[in-house]
């Protein structure tokens, strides 16, 4: 691999480890809801496909924020080779929201 793609590589990797981690909940109730869909529906079954289907677009709403992050993140190493101190509050900040919808939902 050259410099730059190995930069490019460990770039998405470290943003790739904060989107995971401000995105663990969201993550955790898409896993449920297509495992309960698969034993409730029958794997494959239209009802299957349109739980799946919902919770997909769940997963995009939820998770926007972070995408978005995740890109801003990448850049900004690139162009930096750092995290700025307001990315990693913005980030700081969406897993605190995160976790407090995660408590309300419990």
């Amino acid at each position: 691999m050259t410099d730059e793609a190995d930069r490019t590589d460990a770039a998405k990797k470290l943003a790739g480890w904060y989107f995971d981690d401000a995105t663990r909940h969201q993550r955790t109730a898409f896993a449920n809801v297509t495992a309960m869909a698969a034993l409730m529906h029958g794997h494959g079954s239209q009802a299957h496909t349109a739980t799946i289907d919902l919770a997909r677009r769940e997963w995009d709403a939820t998770t926007a924020e972070a995408r978005a992050l995740y890109e801003a993140t990448i850049e900004c190493l690139l162009v930096d080779g750092n995290i700025s101190s307001e990315l990693d509050e913005a980030w700081t900040a969406l897993d605190r929201a995160s976790a407090a919808k995660s408590e309300v939902a419990a």
